[in-house]
């Protein structure tokens, strides 16, 4: 479901007219609101599903190349899970994840999309890095040895510990 949430208010908002600069303007907020939610403020999501739904419906081309590294980590995740050395799961996808949200404002310049959509893709990369840096910090600050490595951990895997 929080896949499907992501493109309805952008699709909604070209449908009606409203332009694709309202469209993103939506899609943002629908991304925003998943994440910190106004009612429910304990229980936002990290976002990362709805938010590649967003970019999907603002630029396709953008998301396609923003897609590869996703691609990537869940090869290198599955290739993990498989192997015979027991160990915990690839960190790969947490990290292609961040990277993928790096890369689409990037791709969307490139491609000369509107600077709308452009802009919207960049304030998605700053809610996803700002979510996951702040997801569960009451909890992990106090209990920590080095808050600069769960920092750097939350920013790259999306937690606290590797």
């Amino acid at each position: 479901l929080d896949v499907a949430k992501g493109p309805i208010p952008v699709l909604a908002a070209m449908a009606l007219g409203l332009g694709l600069g309202v469209g993103a303007a939506a899609g943002l907020a629908v991304v925003l609101g998943q994440m910190w939610p106004p009612y429910l403020p304990a229980t936002g999501g990290k976002g990362n599903s709805t938010a590649l739904a967003v970019a999907l419906a603002l630029s396709l081309p953008s998301a396609g190349i923003a897609l590869v590294p996703v691609v990537i980590g869940v090869l290198l995740r599955s290739i993990r899970r498989r192997s015979l050395t027991g160990g915990p799961p690839s960190l790969s996808l947490p990290l292609a994840v961040l990277v993928a949200f790096a890369v689409l404002p990037v791709a969307s310049w490139t491609l000369e999309t509107p600077p709308a959509v452009s802009l919207s893709l960049l304030l998605l990369f700053v809610a996803i890095v700002l979510r996951r840096l702040t997801a569960g910090l009451r909890q992990d600050w106090p209990t920590a040895s080095s808050k600069m490595s769960i920092l750097l951990n939350r920013f790259l895997y999306d937690r606290s510990f590797r």
